[in-house]
């Protein structure tokens, strides 16, 4: 009997430990805590014409591994992204513009699994000289060029003419310049203007000039071919803007940091001891006098001489 007590005491214990266990509760997923997802965002500062993927700072968060971001609201829109990494990127750089905005703002959406959070951007803009900030290839030569003419390329004379404010065509309208026209030359030590061309407001800056050249400098170092204004008339009164340094026949851009604008609506002339590039235009005409001179008296008509400038009433650069 003793023996049979002892076995059903054991049997007695076990089931009640097994009892016990079943009544224990169990930690399922629901009841997992949830980690609270933390973000700051930062305040910086960056120098106008930035470049496009430029980094403006980036989103500290508590825990990185599997965060996600998303640029949810930014003023202007489109100015800025963000990377896997929460690095926030300049994504449009005609938006840092000190002369429209002085700031941009930017809300960064952070997620992981069921976890949301925001952070908020600040980045504020500070001036620059447009010019030599917005040119390339040619921004060497145009610091050494201290106020004079420097000769850029095609790209870099688009881009101004897009990021410079309130910037005008003057001159020979862009549609003059379809090189699939066959291209005549002037006479060489010649002073020309258009019968029919956009005259230049009054307040103009004349920061850009570009012509068609046949002919090139001939190797000369003193160039001598140079942009005119006159604040008169159409047909007197221009005064020289250069010279422009020496260069190759063919379409060529020049820049120039001018700190002088018109006092009153303006037209535009050059002068040039070589050629340069004409087309037929039925309805424009040249004006011309041979010698570098202030006024063109004579007119010969059916041509379009090819030359532009870019202007704007509004000074960006030092």
């Amino acid at each position: 009997m003793k023996t049979h007590k002892y076995i059903y005491i054991v049997v007695v214990i076990l089931f009640g430990l097994w009892s016990c266990s079943d009544d224990e509760p169990t930690l399922d997923d629901d009841d997992a805590e949830t980690v609270e997802l933390i973000a700051t965002g930062f305040v910086s500062t960056i120098e106008e014409n930035p470049q496009q993927g430029d980094a403006l700072g980036q989103v500290q968060v508590n825990q990185t591994e599997g965060t996600q971001y998303q640029i949810s609201m930014s003023d202007p829109q489109g100015a800025v992204t963000v990377n896997a990494n929460g690095e926030v990127l300049v994504d449009d750089p005609s938006q840092f513009d000190f002369e429209s905005r002085n700031a941009i703002t930017a809300t960064v959406l952070v997620s992981n699994l069921d976890a949301q959070t925001t952070a908020e951007i600040n980045i504020a803009i500070t001036d620059a000289d447009d010019l030599e900030t917005l040119l390339t290839t040619s921004r060497e030569d145009f610091v050494a060029a201290n106020g004079s003419w420097v000769e850029v390329t095609q790209q870099e004379y688009e881009l101004l003419s897009e990021r410079i404010l309130q910037t005008q065509r003057v001159g020979v309208p862009e549609a003059a310049f379809d090189l699939n026209e066959e291209i005549m030359q002037t006479a060489g030590d010649i002073t020309v203007a258009n019968t029919i061309d956009i005259p230049m407001p009054s307040g103009s800056y004349v920061y850009a000039f570009k012509y068609y050249s046949t002919s090139g400098t001939n190797n000369n170092s003193n160039g001598q071919v140079r942009p005119k204004v006159s604040e008169e008339s159409p047909t007197t009164g221009y005064i020289g803007r250069g010279p422009l340094p020496p260069h190759e026949s063919g379409m060529r851009y020049f820049v120039n940091a001018v700190s002088v604008a018109t006092a009153s609506q303006s037209y535009l002339a050059m002068y040039s001891p070589y050629s340069m590039g004409w087309v037929e235009n039925d309805q424009s005409g040249m004006r011309y006098r041979f010698g570098n001179g202030s006024s063109m008296t004579n007119v010969f008509g059916g041509v379009q001489v090819l030359f532009q400038a870019l202007v704007t009433n509004q000074k960006q650069w030092d």
